[in-house]
């Protein structure tokens, strides 16, 4: 049994671990569960600035799990670009489940950067999570309000060999931020 939290937590991390999760003893353990109020997930967590570089269209084909009960579907024949529509999950065979994104025509995530040595804007990645279906819309609608502005990212962990982040999060526009301080050095 650990008597230190915080000093397990901090050595787990310091040891490359992704973080600790917390059961409180009075709770069963219940595999691949994680019933509310009987766990506290402890991970590491960064934060970066980088500048919005674009946008990249939302994939076509739905993979979930909520098939049965999914509202957005495309015919396979005499469908023309840009004709959606809803449909019930009567005719699975006939009918092919698409993205909520692919459906409305949204960009669906957002193309990050940032400058390097010589002042050459160089692209890191792309964030998805994080955006709401109103941002998604108005990227689409808009994408020049948004371009060539500072981005504010959560992410786990910075990988500062292949400059790339691991598991972005979209915080929001950062308005007071220059972009000329977005750059791979400050980053990683």
């Amino acid at each position: 049994m650990i008597e230190d939290i915080q000093e397990a937590t901090a050595e787990a991390l310091q040891n490359g671990e992704e973080g600790m999760v917390l059961k409180k003893k009075s709770y069963p353990y219940a595999p691949d569960k994680r019933p509310a109020w009987s766990t506290i997930k402890i991970k590491k967590m960064d934060y970066v600035d980088v500048i919005c570089m674009g946008f990249c269209d939302a994939t076509k084909k739905y993979t979930g799990k909520e098939t049965p009960i999914w509202k957005y579907w495309e015919t396979p024949e005499g469908l023309k670009e840009g004709e959606y529509f809803l449909w019930s999950c009567k005719y699975p065979g006939y009918y092919i489940p698409i993205t909520k994104g692919y459906y409305y025509g949204w960009k669906t995530a957002v193309r990050i950067g940032a400058f390097d040595k010589n002042g050459k804007l160089i692209e890191i990645g792309t964030v998805a999570s994080g955006l709401t279906d109103e941002l998604r819309e108005d990227f689409s609608k808009n994408p020049e309000k948004y371009l060539n502005r500072v981005v504010s990212i959560q992410c786990m962990e910075k990988n500062s060999k292949d400059h790339t982040l691991r598991h972005g999060f979209f915080k929001g526009f950062r308005d007071d931020k220059n972009l000329e301080d977005c750059t791979l050095d400050t980053i990683f």
